[in-house]
């Protein structure tokens, strides 16, 4: 049997050390949280974990045994484990937040019957990114282009958003320029 138990407490620092350096470097590598805020999160943690190990040498009587007179090791260890306490409920109320915010403007979308691009158009008129327009462009929200039949005429003019003077290529033209607003919003709004 080995004497590992008793009074090796710089062998088990050291030990310690070692396995979470290879928890450091595996946390680094893989990123296993599917949030980068987590991983980094679990980084700031684990750093602190180990500044933690290098003052407790101290308390295992390495170096000047007069530091074990003062109090300084100790409310060093003290004030670490209130900054992860403090920073990890930070992190978890700011989330808890996030996540309450965009559940309340999940329902204001959902209780106005918004579709999924007018929910991007809101999102961008929120932000600031886009002005909304005096007028709608369409009253129904099934299309923006007219119908037509198949020799370029309109099936049915009053039912139409579009002028009369409008083409099947003004109206191709039209939506391209909305899909291509749409794209833009969305990249805005990712970002």
């Amino acid at each position: 049997m080995t004497d590992f138990a008793n009074h090796q407490h710089v062998l088990k620092l050291v030990a310690f050390l070692i396995i979470q350096t290879a928890y450091v470097i595996y946390i680094m590598h893989a990123m296993p949280h599917t949030e980068s805020m987590f991983n980094k999160l679990e980084l700031f943690n684990e750093g602190m974990i180990i500044l933690m190990c290098y003052i407790m040498f101290v308390f295992a009587g390495v170096g000047n045994r007069d530091i074990l007179a003062s109090d300084i090791p100790l409310y060093a260890c003290m004030a670490i484990s209130a900054l992860i306490v403090v920073v990890n409920v930070f992190v978890m109320l700011r989330l808890y937040l996030q996540n309450a915010r965009m559940k309340i403007h999940e329902r204001k979308m959902k209780k106005a019957g918004l579709t999924p691009s007018e929910k991007v158009f809101a999102k961008a008129i929120e932000l600031g990114t886009i002005t909304p327009a005096k007028e709608p462009l369409n009253a129904s929200r099934t299309s923006l282009m007219p119908l037509y039949n198949s020799n370029n005429s309109k099936v049915d003019e009053e039912s139409s958003p579009a002028p009369a003077s409008a083409t099947i290529e003004e109206s191709f033209d039209d939506d391209r320029a909305v899909r291509k607003d749409l794209e833009d919003l969305s990249g805005i709004l990712v970002s």
